[in-house]
């Protein structure tokens, strides 16, 4: 019997008393009452218990859940902001390559910003060598870099190294935990690396060299920081292939500058040799007079210089051609106070008076050519007249005489070759 039914039935009958017969069935029927409600009750217990457990394990997997997703948004921030900063670095080297000159500043700055912005152990550029056989350091950073460009590190091109790799085959060559391959022993000067790539510097078919970064962290570049990688490295291949191309073309051009210097010397020194050795004239207000016997000064120049009795300044202003010095300006001036502005103009027509000069020396010498073509011209058709050599040789010495107004030509034929060579050894 239900123990709440005992306890209730001896308080009504006492602790001594048994149930009425007629009671019985009444007291059976609310027994089991009880204990269906006893039962109900505990099934309904057992189902509120289960309820919360599921309840808290749904909100325990939510919790997680919600954990989850906020660690995978700040890895997403992170390897976005890592990212912004990867293609920042990219475009401030594209925009020093566009504008670099100089290609040991367009290299130590590639290789501070890429170790600075990125966080490598080392950067490195290396550019091969006129024989293809090395690769030669060219930029480093840190102080490793510093003691490696102390002793011109340069690595051989082979299959030895990661850079020697990329080169050769001109693709990407990464080792994420350096030191492990008995074949590549660390490097002495970075004994921090724990992995490794080498970019090639690819300038259309060609690899000129590498981009060799360190980490002191295992497998440190992944496929992301690879291509990143690989962008920053086409664009300093084709800025140092520009600067190398931009060098090249300001040794020609200063070459040329030389060179033409002195053929522009020697022309105006082959006009002066024709005048007498020097030609010049002066104009004092009566009427122009010829002047030798006086060199032309190289620098610009102002003195005071009596003229006549009278205190004057004398301006001198070199005449310069391709920056080679054909003669001078020579000017006296009675007023100082326009020194400034008369040198100014004396500049002016100094650089016209030399293009004029040089243009009227050019028509000579043109015209000098043609008329040279023309006597050559004449003589090749009198010689063409005739089939015969004493015909030939006979109007050649004749038409030569005549043309050049020579005092005399001769013309011969005949001797041995073997022995004129003899004779000139």
């Amino acid at each position: 019997m239900h123990r709440l039914l005992q306890r209730q039935l001896r308080r009504y009958l006492g602790p001594d008393e048994d149930i009425p017969r007629e009671l019985e069935r009444l007291v059976q029927a609310v027994d089991a009452a009880y204990t269906q409600a006893d039962d109900d009750r505990a099934l309904l217990e057992r189902s509120l218990e289960l309820t919360s457990q599921e309840l808290l394990d749904r909100n325990e997997q939510l919790r997680l859940r919600r954990e989850e997703l906020e660690r995978m948004v700040m890895e997403r921030t992170a390897e976005l902001e890592a990212r912004t900063v990867h293609l920042q670095t990219a475009a401030e080297v594209a925009r020093d390559a566009t504008t670099a000159q100089n290609l040991d500043d367009l290299l130590d700055n590639a290789v501070r910003l890429m170790r600075e912005r990125f966080g490598f152990y080392h950067t490195a550029i290396y550019l091969t060598d006129e024989r293809g056989k090395y690769a030669v350091l060219m930029a480093a950073s840190g102080k490793a870099g510093e003691r490696m460009l102390a002793e011109e590190y340069r690595r051989i091109l082979d299959e030895t190294s990661l850079v020697g790799q990329a080169i050769i085959h001109g693709r990407p060559g990464i080792e994420l935990a350096s030191g492990d391959d008995e074949g590549r022993p660390p490097n002495p000067f970075l004994p921090e690396t724990r992995s490794e790539a080498a970019l090639p510097l690819r300038v259309g078919e060609r690899v000129i060299g590498a981009l060799n970064v360190h980490s002191r962290e295992e497998a440190a570049f992944e496929e992301a920081i690879v291509s990143v990688l690989q962008t920053l490295a086409d664009q300093l291949a084709v800025a140092i292939s520009n600067t190398r191309l931009l060098r090249e073309m300001e040794q020609t051009l200063r070459e040329l500058e030389v060179a033409t210097g002195g053929y522009t010397q020697a022309a105006w020194q082959k006009v002066a040799r024709g005048f007498g050795g020097s030609l010049g004239f002066r104009y004092r207000g009566v009427g122009i007079e010829s002047i030798e016997g006086e060199d032309a000064q190289n620098e610009r120049a102002t003195e005071a210089a009596p003229f006549d009795g009278t205190r004057t300044t004398k301006l001198t202003v070199p005449i310069r051609l391709r920056d080679q010095v054909i003669g001078s300006l020579d000017l006296r001036l009675e007023d100082e106070g326009t020194v400034a502005e008369t040198s100014s103009l004396a500049e002016s027509v100094a650089e016209r008076l030399a293009l004029a000069l040089e243009n009227a020396r050019l028509l000579g010498e043109t015209q000098r050519r043609a008329e040279q073509e023309r006597l050559i011209a004449e003589i090749t058709a009198h010689m063409r007249e005739t089939l015969d050599i004493e015909t030939v040789l006979q109007t050649a010495t004749k038409e030569l005489r005549k043309s050049l107004d020579l005092a005399e030509a001769e013309i011969r034929l005949g001797g041995n070759p073997g022995e004129e060579r003899q004779k000139n050894q």
